[in-house]
């Protein structure tokens, strides 16, 4: 059900927000009244879409790419909970302030808004002798349909596991989505790639597909040039994401 929420005036000069397209800008805001009041709602487009555009021509593909902006700029973050994936407003707890909140999904791990989640979306060192940074949390509350968002409710502080390799692990809608986002093609080779390294490394990741993202940026199938390997640039932190 929509819920009505607070937009604060600082959220229409926040340099992190302006960094979004206009469409992503206005999806941020409609994302806010159909997350429950933890700031989680599902990772489906097709469902957000029908929340937020019944009457205008987007298709639940655009609504992927926005969300794909808003994961890029730090103002929300994907986790994944007893096999469903969900979306998190990384700055919820700053800028929604709710009486009585009640939760209808999982909450996020603990550390959603933690370097954790910064580093696997920042540049960093593509030195083979180390593992890239590791991705987000995944392990989200084992508990669905939680019924208070109050401290006492939640599980303790959720650790980072790290696994192997997926045995099917493939390109991923939120990839495709990021990638198409961010302008990088030849998806097919970069997955050649990093699947080739990460096996021959046994590199091991809580979020793999953060780190297939990493990877393309820090370009491992050797496609780009030096110069052009790092294509994004410096997140502010604001009230409104988890920015550097």
């Amino acid at each position: 059900m929509a819920r009505i929420r607070s937009i604060k005036p600082e959220y229409w000069v926040s340099e992190q927000v302006a960094e979004c397209s206009t469409n992503a800008r206005l999806t941020f805001v409609g994302l806010w009244n159909f997350c429950d009041d933890n700031g989680v709602h599902p990772a489906k487009p097709k469902t957000l879409k029908a929340e937020l555009y019944p009457m205008d021509d987007f298709s639940s593909s655009d609504v992927s790419n926005w969300i794909a902006e808003l994961i890029a700029a730090r103002l929300i973050v994907e986790f994944e909970s007893s096999g469903e994936r969900y979306w998190h407003v990384t700055g919820w707890a700053k800028h929604q302030k709710i009486d009585r909140p009640s939760c209808k999904y999982p909450a996020p791990p603990d550390d959603s808004n933690s370097e954790s989640v910064r580093s696997i979306l920042a540049d960093s060192s593509s030195n083979d002798r180390r593992a890239p940074p590791p991705g987000v949390d995944r392990k989200g509350e084992d508990r669905k349909g939680i019924e208070s968002c109050s401290p006492n409710a939640r599980t303790s502080p959720s650790r980072k596991v790290k696994r192997s390799m997926p045995s099917a692990f493939c390109i991923s809608t939120r990839v495709q989505a990021w990638a198409e986002q961010q302008g990088f093609k030849d998806l097919g080779q970069h997955l050649e790639a990093f699947k080739a390294k990460c096996a021959a490394k046994d590199y091991r990741y809580v979020d793999w597909d953060s780190a297939f993202m990493e990877a393309i940026r820090e370009d491992w199938a050797r496609l780009r040039s030096p110069s052009h390997s790092r294509p994004n640039g410096h997140h502010s932190a604001d009230i409104f994401g988890d920015g550097q």
